[in-house]
């Protein structure tokens, strides 16, 4: 398959009876039962929102994991693309192109970490979006995000300090000292 159009492009969503289709029997991609259920309290919370993709025969192209938790939402039917007149080389390359394509995307760390946030904020469960308890502790603390470090580092003492003890600084409504704590004069409101 050379770099070329390929015929019957898909652009038409039919609905389908679950038993009309059939998972490709050499589908290369794994998915675990965490992420089978992680997937299937998705489709109850949202509904289905992404048709599966098949072939005028019913074999799945795209949309396995999907179809695996129908059953988990209770579904008779779901939105299927029909991609009519492809030769098996163009399944075989889309298959995993579909998947190949979107594993190489990467996450924009400061980005991730505000929708997280808000999100948290207003509640939302978020072992609902499918990230591991780990990945969402470093992506919600900040680490690896360009400008934030981790709470416990401790910077290295400047060869040329920029403030010296007495300093106060301005920061909008706010006002910081550079004193020392344990100095009663230091430490007086002012």
């Amino acid at each position: 398959m050379r770099s070329r159009h390929v015929r019957g492009r898909p652009d038409r969503v039919e609905r389908w009876r679950i038993e009309r289709l059939i998972a490709y029997a050499n589908n290369p991609r794994l998915h675990s039962e965490a992420d089978l259920d992680k997937i299937g309290a998705a489709i109850r919370i949202w509904g289905w929102t992404m048709p599966v993709l098949a072939d005028e025969e019913g074999i799945l192209l795209a949309g396995h994991a999907r179809c695996w938790c129908r059953g988990k939402a209770r579904l008779k039917s779901i939105p299927v693309i029909v991609a009519c007149g492809w030769s098996e080389e163009e399944k075989r390359a889309y298959r995993l192109a579909d998947n190949q394509l979107a594993a190489r995307a990467s996450w924009d760390p400061s980005s991730s970490a505000n929708e997280l946030r808000e999100l948290e904020f207003a509640r939302v469960d978020l072992d609902l979006i499918g990230f591991e308890p780990d990945q969402l502790e470093t992506i919600l603390a900040g680490l690896g995000s360009s400008g934030l470090t981790d709470p416990d580092s401790v910077p290295e003492v400047p060869d040329q300090p920029v403030t010296e003890l007495g300093d106060i600084w301005q920061l909008g409504d706010h006002r910081v000292g550079c004193g020392d704590s344990t100095s009663a004069a230091d430490v007086a409101p002012g």
